[in-house]
C-alpha cells in the first residue's frame, strides 16, 4: 500500500527530469549534473539532509514519549546540534584550505555516520549527557559537510550559471529532506506496528484480556496512539501493573523500530561518504587574490 505511491512518485520525478533535460528553456537545469564536482557535492548535501530530517523526525517521539520530557525540554536537547554546526561551519574554510574539500567533507560525513550509528545503542535509560554528546557530534559533522559542499557547488560552475546552480541545489536539498521524513517515518511506523503485533501474541492472558477488542490495532498506528490507548485503559480501571507492563513492551518495540531507522540513516550517510571520498575531484581552494575558481569551473564542466 505504501510502496505503490513511492514508486509512482519516483516515476513522476524521473519523467519531470527527462522533460527538463529535453527542454530548451528548463526551469530545472539537469545539465548542471554533468559537472562532477557539483553533482557529488549536491549528492552529499542531499543525503545528509535525508538523514538529518529523518532522525529529527524520530527523536522527538523518543524524547517526549519514552523519556517523558515536555516539548520545551525536548527542543532544548537539540541545542548541542546547533552548537556543533556553529563551531564547525565557520572554521571549515580554514580546514579546507589546509586539507582540501574531499578530506574535510568526507571526515564530516564519517562523523555524522558515527553519531547516527551511536543512536542504535540508545536505550530509555541512556544518560542524557551522552545523548547530547551524540547530538553535538552530529552537528559538528554536518558543519564540515554543508558549508564546504555549498562552496564547491558555487565555485565549480561558470559565473553565468551560479544562480541556476543555487536554485537546483536548494530544490534537490529540500527533496532530500522531504524524502527523509517520508521514508524514515514510514519505516518507523511500519516496523513499530510489526513489533507490536509480534509482542501482542506473547502477552499473558491477564494483559491481553484487559484491553478492549481492537485496542492493539489502534495502538499500532503510532507510539502516540499507543499512549492514548493505554491512558484510556487506565481510566477505565485496568490495573496499574498491567498498564506498566504494556507500556514497557510498547516502548521497547518503538525503540527497536527507531534503531532500524538509525541504521538506515547511517547507511545513507556512509554511501555519501564513499561517493565524496572516491568521486570528488581535486578542486583548488580560492584565495583572496582569486575571487573565483574559473579554472576548476571550466575543467569540471
Amino acid at each position: 500500500m505504501v510502496l505503490g505511491p513511492m514508486v509512482a512518485g519516483i516515476a513522476v520525478i524521473a519523467l519531470f527530469l527527462y522533460m527538463e533535460y529535453r527542454s530548451d528553456h528548463p526551469s530545472f537545469d539537469v545539465s548542471l549534473f554533468r559537472n562532477r564536482g557539483y553533482a557529488i557535492s549536491i549528492a552529499a548535501v542531499s543525503l545528509s539532509f535525508f538523514a538529518l530530517t529523518g532522525i529529527t523526525f524520530t527523536l522527538p517521539f523518543y524524547l517526549q514519549i519514552l523519556r517523558g520530557f515536555d516539548t520545551l525540554t525536548a527542543g532544548l536537547c537539540f541545542i548541542p546540534f546547533a552548537v556543533g554546526q556553529l563551531l564547525a561551519a565557520p572554521r571549515s574554510a580554514t580546514t579546507v584550505a589546509r586539507f582540501g574539500y574531499r578530506a574535510v567533507m568526507t571526515s564530516g560525513l564519517v562523523i555524522v555516520a558515527f553519531a547516527l550509528t551511536s543512536l542504535v545503542f540508545v536505550q530509555i535509560d541512556t544518560p542524557l549527557w551522552l545523548l547530547l554528546g551524540v547530538f553535538f557530534l552530529f552537528g559538528l559533522g554536518m558543519g564540515l559537510v554543508i558549508a564546504p559542499a555549498s562552496t564547491v557547488m558555487q565555485n565549480v560552475l561558470p559565473l553565468a550559471r551560479a544562480g541556476a546552480g543555487s536554485a537546483v541545489q536548494n530544490t534537490v536539498r529540500q527533496v532530500g529532506g522531504a524524502l527523509g521524513v517520508a521514508i524514515v517515518g514510514t519505516v518507523l511506523a511500519t516496523q513499530y506496528a510489526a513489533n507490536l503485533a509480534a509482542s501482542s501474541t506473547e502477552l499473558p492472558d491477564d494483559a491481553s484480556q484487559a484491553l478492549p477488542e481492537g485496542a492493539f490495532a489502534a495502538a499500532s498506528e503510532s507510539i502516540v496512539a499507543t499512549q492514548q490507548v493505554l491512558t484510556s485503559a487506565a481510566e477505565s480501571g485496568v490495573p496499574a501493573a498491567v498498564i506498566d507492563s504494556l507500556t514497557a513492551i510498547a516502548y521497547a518495540d518503538f525503540l527497536a523500530a527507531s534503531h532500524v531507522t538509525s541504521v538506515i540513516s547511517a547507511s545513507v550517510v556512509v554511501i555519501a561518504a564513499l561517493i565524496v571520498g572516491f568521486g570528488l575531484p581535486h578542486i583548488p581552494v580560492p584565495t583572496k587574490s582569486e575571487p573565483s575558481a574559473d579554472k576548476s569551473r571550466e575543467s569540471e564542466a
